[in-house]
């Protein structure tokens, strides 16, 4: 027998954030599973998305979910069918947000719940999710003031911003920061001066915010060395704003990716990682990480020549490390959503070992090298980019 539910909560954030975080899979992914638990995004395409819900005990619940509606800051409908044979039939969410003192009233109904999903579990589950919106949005609401008061002070259009690092990468602790990185333009007449100015903005960094950006001609002079952050921030899966401009830049960035500079990167930062941070007693659980990932995006680089995916499981997915690294890592992940930053624990032998042997195999190998790079493009870009 299926069952109905309804649960709400005020979010302290206007409507039009609330409902960007209730509309969009990416954002969905970022909140909408109870705290002990984990999400992955396995595709979107359109109105239709594919989402996996993680347990600490290895079990996972996917489901593929359809926006029959989305009426903009007032309400979004889903109807949500679950892999598992238990969880057979169609249920349907209804999120609706009306203005509120202070925020925004954001109420779910869920409807024709399956038989195997106790109602008071998914009452519960869902007050927890709506903890993890509600900071979301507090949070994205914090930073769209900051980028607006930036554009304000300095004279400048951001035309991409967006988070990079942990958060970007899908491997967090709940205490990270949040590392706001953007892209923007001056009017024409500061590119004409005979003097070059300043080209980045940085912020101090306030509370969890790192708030900095890089100025247009200087991105794409980055984009044609080859800049493996710079296309980092613009496969960034977590955007906070995005003009048109941002889809012209991306384009001509994208045209001048060469693997074999990112491959020197990555493999740069991996060795630097193991040698300052992963050879003590304990280390920083973050570290590995920080050391894992750029190996995985070498051995992706090997393979395919191309962007690296920014998420984690994604990642992980396409460089398919041995099943017991990936173990490992699956749940050194679980562990980090749960700890501090600054968490430590034993060495990793398994980790090491993985660490040590990719490192040795993959120093004497490198992508096969890109032809000759067309710059014009990007040049055609900024000239119309500043109206000259």
């Amino acid at each position: 027998m299926m069952s109905s539910n309804r649960i709400s909560r005020t979010v302290r954030a206007p409507r039009a954030a609330v409902y960007r975080a209730c509309s969009e899979p990416a954002e969905l992914v970022r909140w909408r599973f109870p705290l002990d638990m984990t999400a992955r995004l396995l595709g979107a395409d359109g109105a239709r998305y594919r989402m996996t819900l993680g347990y600490g005990d290895g079990r996972a619940d996917t489901f593929d979910s359809t926006f029959v509606a989305r009426v903009p800051n007032e309400k979004v409908v889903e109807r949500i069918r679950f892999d598992a044979p238990d969880r057979a039939g169609e249920m349907t969410v209804t999120t609706e947000l009306r203005d509120a003192d202070g925020g925004t009233d954001v109420t779910m109904r869920f409807e024709n719940l399956p038989a195997s999903i106790r109602p008071e579990d998914n009452a519960e589950g869902t007050r927890q999710a709506l903890v993890r919106l509600a900071e979301l949005v507090e949070v994205r609401a914090n930073i769209d003031r900051r980028l607006g008061a930036i554009e304000r002070d300095f004279g400048v259009e951001i035309f991409h911003a967006c988070e990079s690092g942990s958060r970007a990468w899908d491997f967090a602790s709940p205490d990270s920061d949040y590392d706001v990185r953007f892209l923007y333009r001056h009017p024409r007449d500061w590119y004409l001066s005979l003097s070059e100015p300043r080209d980045v903005i940085e912020t101090p960094i306030e509370g969890v915010y790192d708030v900095n950006g890089w100025e247009l001609r200087k991105a794409l002079r980055l984009a044609l060395k080859g800049n493996p952050v710079l296309f980092e921030w613009l496969m960034s899966p977590i955007r906070y704003l995005e003009r048109p401009l941002a889809a012209g830049f991306r384009e001509v960035a994208f045209s001048v990716f060469d693997p074999v500079k990112a491959y020197r990167h990555y493999l740069s930062m991996a060795r630097g990682q193991r040698r300052t941070y992963l050879l003590g007693e304990t280390v920083r659980q973050k570290k590995y990480f920080y050391a894992v990932r750029p190996l995985l995006a070498c051995q992706y680089l090997l393979a395919h020549r191309s962007l690296v995916p920014m998420r984690f499981f994604d990642l992980m997915d396409a460089a398919a490390p041995p099943a017991e690294v990936r173990d490992t890592l699956v749940e050194m992940l679980r562990t980090k959503r749960q700890a501090s930053e600054a968490a430590e624990a034993q060495r990793l032998p398994v980790l090491d070992r993985w660490i040590e042997q990719s490192l040795d195999a993959l120093e004497a190998r490198a992508p096969e090298p890109v032809t000759m790079v067309d710059r014009a493009p990007l040049e055609r870009f900024f000239r119309s980019a500043i109206g000259a």
